[in-house]
Protein backbone atom coordinates (compact mmCIF):
# COMPACT_ATOMS: atom_id res chain seq x y z
CA UNK A 1 0.00 0.00 0.00
CA UNK A 2 1.35 3.45 -0.92
CA UNK A 3 1.93 6.29 1.47
CA UNK A 4 -0.93 8.72 2.04
CA UNK A 5 -0.49 12.14 0.49
CA UNK A 6 0.03 14.88 3.04
CA UNK A 7 0.40 18.46 1.85
CA UNK A 8 1.81 19.49 5.25
CA UNK A 9 4.63 16.96 5.13
CA UNK A 10 8.09 18.28 5.99
CA UNK A 11 11.02 16.89 4.03
CA UNK A 12 14.62 16.66 5.20
CA UNK A 13 17.23 16.75 2.43
CA UNK A 14 20.04 16.01 4.90
CA UNK A 15 18.52 12.66 5.82
CA UNK A 16 17.73 11.89 2.17
CA UNK A 17 21.38 12.52 1.24
CA UNK A 18 22.69 10.45 4.15
CA UNK A 19 20.49 7.48 3.29
CA UNK A 20 21.28 7.81 -0.44
CA UNK A 21 25.02 7.74 0.35
CA UNK A 22 24.56 4.56 2.36
CA UNK A 23 22.59 2.86 -0.40
CA UNK A 24 25.20 3.87 -2.97
CA UNK A 25 28.08 2.60 -0.83
CA UNK A 26 26.34 -0.76 -0.42
CA UNK A 27 25.62 -0.89 -4.17
CA UNK A 28 29.20 -0.29 -5.26
CA UNK A 29 30.64 -2.72 -2.70
CA UNK A 30 29.31 -5.51 -4.95
CA UNK A 31 31.80 -4.52 -7.65
CA UNK A 32 34.64 -4.27 -5.14
CA UNK A 33 33.86 -7.85 -4.10
CA UNK A 34 33.37 -9.45 -7.50
CA UNK A 35 35.68 -7.27 -9.55
CA UNK A 36 34.95 -5.76 -12.97
CA UNK A 37 37.93 -5.92 -15.30
CA UNK A 38 38.05 -5.60 -19.08
CA UNK A 39 34.42 -6.40 -19.68
CA UNK A 40 34.20 -9.40 -17.37
CA UNK A 41 32.69 -9.98 -13.98
CA UNK A 42 33.67 -12.85 -11.75
CA UNK A 43 30.99 -14.65 -9.78
CA UNK A 44 32.61 -16.53 -6.93
CA UNK A 45 29.45 -18.01 -5.43
CA UNK A 46 25.70 -18.26 -6.09
CA UNK A 47 25.24 -15.50 -3.47
CA UNK A 48 26.90 -13.06 -5.88
CA UNK A 49 23.72 -13.13 -7.99
CA UNK A 50 21.84 -11.93 -4.91
CA UNK A 51 24.47 -9.24 -4.39
CA UNK A 52 24.05 -8.13 -8.01
CA UNK A 53 20.28 -7.79 -7.58
CA UNK A 54 20.75 -5.91 -4.30
CA UNK A 55 23.32 -3.61 -5.92
CA UNK A 56 21.01 -2.70 -8.82
CA UNK A 57 18.11 -2.09 -6.43
CA UNK A 58 20.20 0.03 -4.06
CA UNK A 59 21.92 2.14 -6.72
CA UNK A 60 18.61 3.06 -8.35
CA UNK A 61 17.15 3.90 -4.93
CA UNK A 62 20.20 6.05 -4.15
CA UNK A 63 19.67 8.02 -7.36
CA UNK A 64 15.99 8.42 -6.53
CA UNK A 65 16.88 9.89 -3.13
CA UNK A 66 19.54 12.22 -4.57
CA UNK A 67 16.95 13.56 -7.02
CA UNK A 68 14.37 13.93 -4.26
CA UNK A 69 16.88 15.72 -2.00
CA UNK A 70 17.57 18.18 -4.81
CA UNK A 71 13.85 18.73 -5.33
CA UNK A 72 13.49 19.39 -1.59
CA UNK A 73 16.20 22.06 -1.71
CA UNK A 74 14.61 23.60 -4.81
CA UNK A 75 11.23 23.55 -3.03
CA UNK A 76 9.76 21.47 -5.83
CA UNK A 77 7.01 18.89 -5.31
CA UNK A 78 8.23 15.46 -4.25
CA UNK A 79 6.19 12.89 -6.18
CA UNK A 80 5.58 9.57 -4.42
CA UNK A 81 7.24 7.62 -7.21
CA UNK A 82 10.38 5.60 -7.86
CA UNK A 83 10.40 6.67 -11.54
CA UNK A 84 13.86 8.18 -12.13
CA UNK A 85 12.90 9.82 -15.42
CA UNK A 86 9.84 11.49 -13.88
CA UNK A 87 11.90 12.82 -10.96
CA UNK A 88 14.53 14.21 -13.34
CA UNK A 89 12.56 15.37 -16.35
CA UNK A 90 10.83 18.44 -14.89
CA UNK A 91 13.87 19.84 -13.07
CA UNK A 92 14.77 23.36 -14.20
CA UNK A 93 16.36 23.38 -17.66
CA UNK A 94 19.50 25.16 -16.43
CA UNK A 95 20.14 22.45 -13.85
CA UNK A 96 19.54 19.63 -16.36
CA UNK A 97 21.94 21.33 -18.79
CA UNK A 98 24.59 21.47 -16.07
CA UNK A 99 24.10 17.78 -15.31
CA UNK A 100 24.21 16.80 -18.97
CA UNK A 101 27.36 18.85 -19.62
CA UNK A 102 29.17 17.22 -16.68
CA UNK A 103 27.93 13.79 -17.69
CA UNK A 104 29.09 14.21 -21.31
CA UNK A 105 32.51 15.35 -20.09
CA UNK A 106 33.07 12.29 -17.91
CA UNK A 107 31.01 9.59 -19.64
CA UNK A 108 33.51 7.03 -20.86
CA UNK A 109 35.24 3.89 -19.72
CA UNK A 110 38.98 4.09 -19.65
CA UNK A 111 40.26 0.70 -20.76
CA UNK A 112 37.23 -1.37 -21.64
CA UNK A 113 36.01 -1.82 -18.08
CA UNK A 114 32.57 -3.28 -17.65
CA UNK A 115 29.93 -0.52 -17.85
CA UNK A 116 26.72 -2.53 -17.69
CA UNK A 117 25.53 -5.97 -16.88
CA UNK A 118 22.75 -7.91 -18.64
CA UNK A 119 21.18 -11.15 -17.59
CA UNK A 120 18.52 -13.33 -19.21
CA UNK A 121 16.57 -15.64 -16.95
CA UNK A 122 14.43 -18.57 -18.01
CA UNK A 123 11.20 -18.90 -16.07
CA UNK A 124 10.88 -22.67 -16.33
CA UNK A 125 11.60 -25.97 -14.67
CA UNK A 126 12.65 -27.44 -18.03
CA UNK A 127 16.47 -27.40 -18.41
CA UNK A 128 16.17 -28.25 -22.14
CA UNK A 129 14.73 -24.88 -23.21
CA UNK A 130 16.78 -23.29 -26.06
CA UNK A 131 19.26 -20.63 -24.98
CA UNK A 132 18.34 -17.11 -26.13
CA UNK A 133 20.74 -14.76 -27.86
CA UNK A 134 21.65 -11.36 -26.45
CA UNK A 135 20.72 -8.36 -28.54
CA UNK A 136 23.72 -6.57 -30.05
CA UNK A 137 21.79 -3.36 -30.68
CA UNK A 138 23.79 -0.20 -30.08
CA UNK A 139 22.11 1.83 -27.37
CA UNK A 140 22.26 5.54 -26.80
CA UNK A 141 24.33 6.32 -23.72
CA UNK A 142 23.39 9.96 -23.12
CA UNK A 143 22.06 10.86 -19.68
CA UNK A 144 18.42 11.08 -20.79
CA UNK A 145 18.52 7.66 -22.46
CA UNK A 146 20.07 6.02 -19.39
CA UNK A 147 17.39 7.49 -17.12
CA UNK A 148 14.57 6.50 -19.46
CA UNK A 149 15.82 2.91 -19.70
CA UNK A 150 16.46 2.72 -15.95
CA UNK A 151 13.40 4.65 -14.82
CA UNK A 152 11.79 1.59 -13.19
CA UNK A 153 15.01 -0.09 -12.06
CA UNK A 154 14.07 -0.07 -8.38
CA UNK A 155 10.84 -2.02 -8.92
CA UNK A 156 12.30 -4.21 -11.67
CA UNK A 157 15.29 -5.45 -9.69
CA UNK A 158 13.70 -5.75 -6.26
CA UNK A 159 10.90 -7.90 -7.72
CA UNK A 160 13.16 -9.98 -9.96
CA UNK A 161 11.85 -13.15 -8.30
CA UNK A 162 8.35 -12.39 -9.66
CA UNK A 163 9.33 -11.78 -13.29
CA UNK A 164 7.86 -13.60 -16.25
CA UNK A 165 5.55 -16.48 -17.06
CA UNK A 166 6.50 -20.12 -17.36
CA UNK A 167 8.51 -20.79 -20.52
CA UNK A 168 9.48 -17.13 -20.97
CA UNK A 169 12.93 -15.60 -21.02
CA UNK A 170 13.12 -12.34 -19.09
CA UNK A 171 16.00 -9.89 -19.58
CA UNK A 172 17.40 -7.41 -17.08
CA UNK A 173 19.96 -4.70 -17.69
CA UNK A 174 21.98 -2.88 -15.03
CA UNK A 175 23.84 0.13 -16.44
CA UNK A 176 25.75 0.58 -13.23
CA UNK A 177 28.69 2.64 -14.51
CA UNK A 178 26.55 5.46 -15.89
CA UNK A 179 23.92 5.29 -13.13
CA UNK A 180 26.71 5.74 -10.61
CA UNK A 181 28.07 8.63 -12.65
CA UNK A 182 24.64 10.30 -12.62
CA UNK A 183 24.44 9.69 -8.85
CA UNK A 184 27.80 11.41 -8.35
CA UNK A 185 26.77 14.41 -10.47
CA UNK A 186 23.36 14.90 -8.83
CA UNK A 187 24.84 14.34 -5.35
CA UNK A 188 27.65 16.86 -5.88
CA UNK A 189 25.31 19.50 -7.25
CA UNK A 190 22.77 18.96 -4.47
CA UNK A 191 25.37 19.29 -1.71
CA UNK A 192 26.83 22.42 -3.35
CA UNK A 193 23.32 23.84 -3.64
CA UNK A 194 22.58 23.09 0.02
CA UNK A 195 25.82 24.59 1.29
CA UNK A 196 25.79 27.75 -0.84
CA UNK A 197 21.99 28.08 -0.77
CA UNK A 198 22.24 28.95 -4.46
CA UNK A 199 21.16 26.63 -7.22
Amino acid sequence: MGRKKNNDKLYNPNIALLVADTFMNHAISFFDKTGTVMGKIQFNSPQDIGLLVASATQLSLALELYLKALRMILKMPIPTTHDLWRLYNNLPITIKSTFEDKYNLVNSTKGGELAEFSIIMLVSDNPNEPTPKFSKDIKKIDLNSILKRSKDAFQTWRYIHEGGKSGEYVSYNYEFYRLRLICDIVRGYTISCKVSQRC
